[in-house]
């Protein structure tokens, strides 16, 4: 049995979960080994922007391939947010680092509105991130290692780690269809 080494660029719990379910989705009858190492992001707490959230998710990419090599995978996901019109909303990008081929994929993840009341201000004006935020709001810690604000908005019907666990699936696509080849 072919065995693969994926290295998640997070000791999040939830990213972790997300990647293990994407993963064995991807790569059935493969023997697969997981690795965490909390990469640095290299940009504020809270990257405002999809192009800020997308250089995170590669810096940490970057920042473990240094750090860790010899991985056939290596797995970043990094939160952001963005004023959409009259909107702020929430989302993730995906990134993706096949080690043997050098081949990266970056992807814009899913996607929440946030309620202005709770976070526009916060964010915006104090530069908090949404998960301390949620947090706060609600009374919990660390939502962002664990259910995240996807969970608490949508009253429990939305787990982060299905959700990351799904946007991987997608970013996986260029390594697993031949479609892409």
């Amino acid at each position: 049995m072919k065995t693969l080494s994926i290295l998640i660029c997070s000791e999040s719990p939830a990213k972790t979960e997300a990647t293990r379910l994407a993963f064995q989705e991807a790569f059935p009858n493969t023997n697969l080994r997981y690795y965490n190492f909390a990469a640095d992001s290299k940009i504020h707490i809270q990257p405002i922007s999809l192009e800020m959230t997308a250089l995170g998710a590669i810096n940490r990419i970057n920042g473990a391939l240094q750090n860790i090599p010899g991985c056939d995978y290596y797995v970043s996901i990094e939160s952001g947010v963005n004023k959409l019109f009259d909107q702020i909303v929430c989302f993730s990008v995906i990134c993706i680092h096949e080690a043997a081929t050098n081949k990266r994929v970056v992807i814009p993840g899913s996607s929440i509105p946030l309620p202005s009341q709770i976070y526009e201000e916060k964010i915006f004006r104090h530069m908090s991130g949404v998960g301390e935020i949620t947090d706060e709001y609600f009374g919990v810690e660390n939502t962002k290692k664990f259910d995240g604000a996807f969970s608490y908005l949508s009253n429990g019907k939305f787990k982060r780690y299905e959700v990351d666990a799904r946007d991987i699936s997608f970013a996986l696509l260029p390594f697993i269809s031949e479609f892409y080849k």
